[in-house]
């Protein structure tokens, strides 16, 4: 069965999720927002995720970017608060990170 959770990520540190988990996770926070940065992922066959962000804590995340079955590099522009959420439906240990 999935997991799903939510837990704070480090930028510029790959962060790990095992197989059969759905995971919500923070990747990003940064006062200033609107400028760019690099978002990897690590996926496998049938894996997906979604990086969303958003402006400030009252208002609901938004998709940026969705990845699905491959792993990829993408530049993106940095809200103010990221996460990422992912869904892994393969044995590919699934990582992400972002830059900022």
């Amino acid at each position: 069965m999935a997991k799903k959770g939510i837990r704070d990520f480090v930028p510029e540190t790959a962060t790990t999720y095992g197989a059969g988990t759905n995971y919500s996770k923070t990747i990003f926070t940064s006062p200033l927002g609107y400028r760019t940065g690099v978002f990897q992922i690590v996926l496998g066959p049938g894996d997906s995720a979604t990086l969303q962000g958003r402006v400030v804590p009252n208002l609901p995340f938004v998709d940026i970017l969705t990845v699905t079955d491959e792993s990829g590099l993408y530049e993106v522009v940095l809200a103010p608060e990221m996460r990422v959420y992912v869904v892994s439906n393969s044995d590919t240990v699934i990582q992400a990170a972002i830059t900022g």
